[in-house]
Order: structure tokens, then C-alpha cells, then sequence
């Protein structure tokens, strides 16, 4: 069963046990609007997250304020540390916002991270990623948690979902049931302060704040995987590849799905690929 804490504000939850020799840690921080219970169906016995091997720490995001990802990343870093006296992590992994804290993490501690998987997701947020993201916010602002579902329904899936109707194999009966349970029911719950400062975050993120990209990846002593998804506008492909291509000895995959930036465990083929995926990263280990 996961255990749930809180370490200087900084809520997270817990699968399996750290080992005797505390290195068998893997770090999962969650997704935009997500929590740390959000990344439960990723862990379990068989699965490349088994918690009958691996102890996984699934932190929460710190909010409210001018928060960045790198403040998120150093208070994983004092609960990780000092929370569980952890000095290296097998993995850092991590979808979307996750991946960019994943990859913060890579680049600031890289003795600390002998693995990383980034998906969906880039170091730094690009010109292009920044306008669709400040208009997330400005329809959060201007017409609420709807009008915010409604714009991520509109840019976070693919027109080839939509051509192929392909929606249709998930369970959804109609464009509209689509959005509605997906998007609409999903972000209904949600603290819209809370989103808004997690916007701020991703709009924000540079794992070289702001200097030489190039040097500041180059830094990444990890085997990495960086897998964009094969559909996905968001974080396309190209871009992925581009920072991909800084990360020495990094190597690239696909997953290939019409459902674009929510190919993240959307159906089963998708959830088969991203599991392959990990397993290849941690054979051996």
C-alpha cells in the first residue's frame, strides 16, 4: 500500500520499501494539475515500477507565489536527501511538468540520477509551448476551470483523434462526452490558484535559466531516454529530438498514438509502449 507525508510543506507518497542500502529509489514527480496519487496506476507488481523492487517517491508541486520548477526540484531534493538519506536515484522519470522536474533534476544533481526518462515534455519551454500556455492561463482567468478544460481539449489532442474518430475506442460515445468526462469533469475539482501557479511553472521552465542550453544538458551523466509522443503539439516531436541531441549518449523513442499530448496512458497500446520503454531503461539494474 502507498504511505502518504509531508516534510517541510512538501507533500508526497510512497510504494515499497527503501532497501538496506538505500539504492533502489526512483524519483516520479506528477503532471500538470496532477497529484501524487495521480501517478498510482504507473506502479504496481509486474510493471516496470514494481514496488516489490523499487521503493518510488511520488513528490507533490509546491504552490502559490513566482514558484519555478527548480524550487520544486530542491525541496525533492532536501526530502530525498535528508527526508530518507538517499544519495543516489536509480531513475528520475516523469510525464510533462513531470519531465521537466526529471530533467532538473538531471542537470542540477547529476551524480545523483544514474537514470532518466523524460516524456512529453522539454528542458526548456519553447516560444511556441509558452504562447499555448499563457493562453491556458489567461482563459483560466478570464472564464474558469470550463472555458480552461475546453482550451486544453482544443490543443491537447490531435486532429487525426478527431479525422479517425479514434476516441471512439477509449469508451467516449461523442466529441461532446469526450470532452466533458475527460477535460471538463477532470479539471472540475481542481483550486484554479493552484493550476494557475503550476502554469506559471511550466511557462517558465529552463533547466539553463536562460543561458546556454546546450552546456547546461551537456552536464547530464544519466542514461536517458527523452520520448515525445508521435502526435503530440504540445511538445512536438522535432523539439524533443533537438534537446535530445544535446544530452550525451541520450537516445530517442517514440510512442506512437492520434490521442497527442494525452497519449500518457490514454489506452492500453499507448500505456504497453511507455511501459516497454521503461523496462529497456531499467533491464540490468
Amino acid at each position: 500500500m502507498p504511505s502518504d507525508g509531508v516534510i517541510e510543506g512538501l507533500g508526497y507518497r510512497t510504494h515499497g520499501a527503501l532497501d538496506s542500502a538505500r539504492d533502489n529509489a526512483i524519483l516520479f514527480p506528477h503532471m500538470y494539475s496532477g497529484s501524487p496519487a495521480s501517478l498510482d496506476p504507473w506502479i504496481g507488481p509486474g510493471r516496470p515500477l514494481d514496488p516489490g523492487r523499487w521503493f518510488v517517491i511520488c513528490p507533490a508541486q509546491l504552490a502559490g507565489g513566482e514558484l519555478t520548477i527548480a524550487d520544486d526540484v530542491t525541496a525533492q531534493h532536501r526530502l530525498v536527501t535528508e527526508g530518507f538519506g538517499i544519495e543516489r536515484l536509480e531513475l528520475a522519470l516523469g510525464f510533462s511538468m513531470g519531465a521537466q522536474q526529471a530533467y532538473e533534476w538531471a542537470v542540477r544533481f547529476p551524480g545523483m540520477v544514474a537514470r532518466l526518462a523524460a516524456f512529453a515534455a522539454t528542458a526548456r519551454t519553447t516560444p511556441a509551448n509558452a504562447l499555448l500556455v499563457a493562453a491556458a492561463e489567461e482563459a483560466l482567468r478570464s472564464g474558469g476551470l470550463g472555458q480552461h478544460a475546453r482550451y486544453w481539449a482544443a490543443t491537447a489532442l490531435s486532429a487525426e483523434l478527431f479525422r479517425r474518430e479514434a476516441w471512439r475506442e477509449a469508451g467516449f460515445t461523442s466529441v461532446e462526452d469526450l470532452v466533458r468526462r475527460l477535460f471538463e469533469e477532470d479539471f472540475a475539482p481542481a483550486d484554479p490558484e493552484t493550476l494557475l501557479c503550476q502554469l506559471g511553472k511550466w511557462r517558465r521552465a529552463d533547466v539553463a535559466r536562460g543561458g546556454d542550453l546546450a552546456e547546461a544538458l551537456g552536464r547530464i551523466t544519466a542514461r536517458t531516454l527523452v520520448v515525445p509522443f508521435s502526435h503530440d503539439s504540445l511538445f512536438p516531436v522535432a523539439d524533443c529530438e533537438a534537446e535530445q541531441r544535446l544530452i550525451p549518449g541520450s537516445e530517442l523513442r517514440v510512442v506512437e498514438s492520434p490521442w497527442g499530448h494525452y497519449a500518457w496512458g490514454m489506452a492500453e497500446a499507448e500505456t504497453g509502449q511507455i511501459d516497454g520503454f521503461l523496462h529497456e531503461l531499467l533491464a540490468g539494474s
